[in-house]
C-alpha cells in the first residue's frame, strides 16, 4: 500500500501549488464575508434604505457596496449621516461625508440618532429622510418656512416654546434670510412670524408684541442703511470705470431699491409699520404728559 500512494504521488502535475492551512482559511473567510454581505443587502433594513432612492430615482442602480456602507451607517455608534446623489452620468454614490457641490443636482440625506439601536420594525420613525437640491442654504430655509414654523405656531404651548427662544429663533431667521438674499444681489425684510389679533390700538398695549415689533424695524432699518452705504461706496470706488459699468450699477441699485421699496408697501409689512408707527405715537404723547 506504501508503494502504491508513492506511485500515486508520482502521477499528480506537476508544478500545481498546495494550499496552506493559512490560504484555506483566507478562502473560508472569504466566502464568508460574501455570504455575510449578501445577507445584509437581503435585510429589511437595508431593503427600506434602498427604497428611499426612490426620491432620487436612483433605486435601479443600488448594489452590495452601496448595501455595505448603509449598513456601516445603521450600525454606526458615532455617525448619524449618510448621503446618496447621482452623478452627471446617472450613476449612484452613497458615502457617510457631505459630496461637494459640483458633484451633484440634489442629494438625499439619511439622519439618525447614533446612540439609538435602529431595527426593521423601527427604521422608519428612528431614521429620517430629506431630500435637498440647490442650496443648502436655501433647502434649510425652505423646510424651516414651510414646516417648522408652522408647527411651532400651531403648537406653541404644547411645545414649551419660551420667550428666549422665540426671540433667537427669529434672530436666526432674519440673519439667515439675509444671507441668502445678499448672495443674489437682494435686499428682503424678513418678516416673522406675528399673530395680530384686536384692533391696533389694542394690539399697541401688548407690550411683548411691540418690543419684538421694535426689533424688527430696527433690524429693517440696519439693512436699508447698510444697502444706501454700501452702494454709495461701490459708487465711489467705480468712478474710473467705463459708462457700461456704471450703467450697470445703477440698475442694480435701482432693482435692490426698488424692490425694498415694494416690500414696505406689502399688506403684513404696512401692518407691522403701521402698528409700530401707533405705538411710538403713543409713547410720544404719554412722555410729554410726564413732562
Amino acid at each position: 500500500m506504501a508503494a502504491a500512494a508513492v506511485q500515486q504521488a508520482m502521477d499528480l502535475p506537476q508544478g500545481l501549488p498546495i494550499e496552506s492551512e493559512d490560504d484555506a482559511l483566507a478562502r473560508r473567510d472569504t466566502r464568508q464575508r460574501i455570504y455575510d454581505l449578501e445577507a445584509i443587502a437581503k435585510s429589511p433594513e437595508i431593503a427600506w434604505v434602498k427604497k428611499q432612492m426612490q426620491l432620487i430615482r436612483a433605486e435601479w442602480s443600488w448594489s452590495t457596496s452601496h448595501a455595505q456602507i448603509a449598513w456601516g451607517f445603521l450600525q454606526s455608534t458615532t455617525n448619524g449621516r449618510l448621503f446618496a446623489y447621482r452623478d452627471e452620468a446617472a450613476r449612484l454614490h452613497v458615502l457617510t461625508n457631505f459630496p461637494q457641490k459640483q458633484r451633484w443636482d440634489e442629494v438625499l440625506i439619511l439622519l439618525r440618532d447614533p446612540a439609538e439601536i435602529v431595527t426593521a420594525e423601527d427604521i422608519g420613525k428612528k431614521v429620517q429622510c430629506q431630500v435637498l437640491r440647490g442650496s443648502p442654504s436655501d433647502s434649510m430655509l425652505r423646510v424651516l418656512q414651510g414646516i417648522f414654523i408652522p408647527l411651532m405656531l400651531d403648537n406653541e404651548a404644547a411645545m414649551n416654546v419660551t420667550k428666549d427662544f422665540r426671540e433667537d429663533f427669529n434672530k436666526f431667521m432674519a440673519t439667515l434670510t439675509e444671507s441668502i438674499y445678499e448672495a443674489k444681489g437682494q435686499t428682503l425684510l424678513y418678516i416673522p412670524p406675528l399673530e395680530f389679533v384686536g384692533t391696533v390700538k389694542e394690539q399697541a398695549r401688548d407690550k411683548e408684541l411691540t418690543q419684538r415689533l421694535e426689533q424688527v424695524v430696527i433690524r429693517w432699518t440696519r439693512q436699508i442703511k447698510e444697502v444706501v452705504r454700501s452702494q454709495e461706496a461701490e459708487s465711489s470706488q467705480d468712478e474710473e470705470t467705463g459708462p457700461l459699468a456704471e450703467i450697470d450699477f445703477w440698475r442694480q441699485r435701482s432693482r435692490n431699491l426698488s424692490g425694498i421699496h415694494s416690500q414696505i408697501q406689502h399688506t403684513v409689512l404696512f401692518e407691522y409699520l403701521l402698528l409700530f408707527a401707533f405705538y411710538d405715537f403713543c409713547v410720544c404723547i404719554i412722555s410729554n404728559l410726564h413732562l
